[in-house]
């Protein structure tokens, strides 16, 4: 009887050890003038390593730096806000860092730019003539790109929703779709048409014959889906006008008596009532959110007004001295107050800012020029013209 041993000779297998570790892959990118460093990465600005492998599990930092005279916005991926960014490695890992310049020139002084403007929520408007086109009105993303035609149209003052934009030639009010089209008149029959204001529900407001105020035959109006309705008549309105939630905002002026006052009148329509007074003042301008008015006087001064307890907060006092300044404007977004200071012989002008409780007063872009004109804020930047350019600054 034979025994059989398997004997395998010469093919023995090599003892295995651990695999090797697995490895997580880092992808950045770039927006804007800045620049991510952190995990190997050096990315932006001129720096071109932007992607890196790390190990898998690896707790990883990034940072971001801005540019000079520019501002990191956010990151997207798996970090949100202007911090450093902090993360945990695996597989693959795409991340994006967006900057801006803190000014951007939306529109360029190219002669043909009339100062007036309005945004909604993606757009700046604003008016031109051209030799070749007249009197027209234009957009320009707020992001900055190529200005676009809206529609045909002299505007004196303009107001625009995310549907339509509206505008005055003084005479009647006409509207046109935000994206571009014909322009269709909406309201005629009156005279020195002041500037326009729209409320959540979309609806217009403004006045009328506000060159015959001192013989107190002025009007202000609402008009909704076309339909105009008179809020209130023969009175001394101006051509200024703001709206909340429940009522609209004017400014009267009796010239016999010299006396200016702020007044309102209900959305629904009622009788008119007086706010505050003013002394011998003409409202210029007026802001309004849910806690205060915002106004501006014939001699430029900024004024803050708490609607629960009616008394004028000076805002503008940190300014150069009372030299009649012309095109006043003011806007307010997130409880601070902005306002244009553009005035002969000041030494200096710009746009100003304070908090509405009158407290924090700030030079937010300044020159010793008078061309600083417009004015309108978002959550984010500022627009207005100066030196008869369109101006996007970052708050």
């Amino acid at each position: 009887r034979s025994l059989r041993a398997d004997v395998h000779v010469g093919h023995h297998r090599p003892a295995q050890g651990p695999p090797p570790p697995a490895n997580a892959h880092l992808i950045v990118a770039v927006d804007g003038p800045g620049e991510v460093s952190g995990a190997g990465l050096a990315c932006g600005s001129g720096a071109s390593t932007c992607d890196a492998t790390v190990p898998a599990g690896s707790a990883q930092t990034l940072n971001a730096s801005a540019g000079a005279q520019a501002r990191f916005l956010d990151w997207s991926g798996p970090c949100t806000g202007t911090g450093s960014c902090s993360f945990t490695a695996n597989g693959e890992v795409r991340i994006s860092a967006t900057f801006a310049w803190l000014q951007t020139t939306l529109v360029a002084n190219d002669g043909t730019n009339l100062q007036t403007l309005a945004i909604n929520s993606k757009d700046v408007f604003y008016a031109r003539y051209t030799s070749a086109d007249g009197y027209s009105v234009w957009a320009v993303a707020k992001a900055g790109g190529q200005p676009r035609r809206v529609a045909s149209g002299y505007a004196t003052y303009l107001a625009a929703g995310d549907g339509y934009v509206y505008w005055t030639d003084y005479n009647s009010v006409y509207s046109a779709p935000v994206g571009g089209g014909a322009a269709s008149q909406i309201y005629s029959g009156g005279q020195a048409i002041g500037k326009l204001a729209l409320d959540a529900d979309g609806a217009l407001y403004f006045s009328s014959n506000t060159n015959n105020a001192y013989q107190s035959k002025a009007q202000v109006h609402r008009m909704q889906n076309r339909t105009d309705t008179v809020l209130a008549d023969n009175i001394q309105a101006g051509a200024t006008i703001a709206v909340d939630d429940r009522h609209v905002y004017f400014g009267t002026y009796d010239y016999n008596a010299q006396a200016g006052q702020l007044r309102r009148v209900p959305k629904a329509g009622g009788a008119t009532e007086a706010v505050i007074g003013c002394g011998n003042c003409q409202i210029f301008a007026l802001k309004t959110d849910a806690q205060n008015v915002y106004v501006r006087g014939a001699r430029g001064e900024a004024w803050t007004m708490s609607k629960a307890s009616p008394s004028l907060v000076l805002l503008s006092g940190g300014n150069s001295a009372l030299q009649y300044p012309f095109n006043a404007d003011i806007d307010a977004n997130a409880s601070v107050v902005y306002w244009n200071w553009s005035a002969y012989g000041a030494n200096q002008n710009g746009i100003y800012s304070a908090n509405a409780d009158g407290s924090h007063f700030n030079a937010a872009d300044t020159g010793t020029d008078n061309s600083w004109y417009g004015l309108r804020v978002d959550d984010s930047a500022l627009y207005y013209w100066h030196a008869n350019a369109l101006l996007r600054r970052l708050k």
